[in-house]
């Protein structure tokens, strides 16, 4: 350590008292970010089990619409341009994140609380 990282103090009792309310407040702002540091990682755990749980319904809902395709397909035939006809709008509804950014979002869809 060296002589800069120190801090210059007279030996008094009232130097005593300020430097234990310093430690004290150092180590309450710690315990604190600790705590913010465990809540943001257990939030982190949360959204990132939601995206597994989502990419793995995802992968079964595209099986079932590959094959739901191909039948439809078999049976009507070409429908692409009856489809593209009567179609309005898209189905996309904006919302906003904590994050300075808008993120698409399915009608259906409910927002990570």
């Amino acid at each position: 350590m060296s002589g800069k990282d120190r801090i210059e103090i007279f030996p008094s009792r009232m130097a005593q008292t300020i430097m234990k309310a310093r430690l004290k407040g150092a180590q309450t702002g710690r315990n604190l970010l600790k705590k913010k540091s465990d809540a943001l990682t257990l939030r982190f755990r949360q959204i990132l089990k939601k995206i597994i749980e989502t990419k793995m319904l995802m992968g079964e809902v595209m099986r079932e619409a590959a094959f739901s395709l191909a039948e439809a397909k078999f049976t009507a035939g070409d429908f692409s341009t009856t489809v593209i006809q009567n179609v309005n709008k898209a189905q996309w509804n904006y919302w906003w994140n904590w994050l300075p950014c808008r993120l698409p979002l399915l009608l259906w869809m409910k927002p990570l609380r």
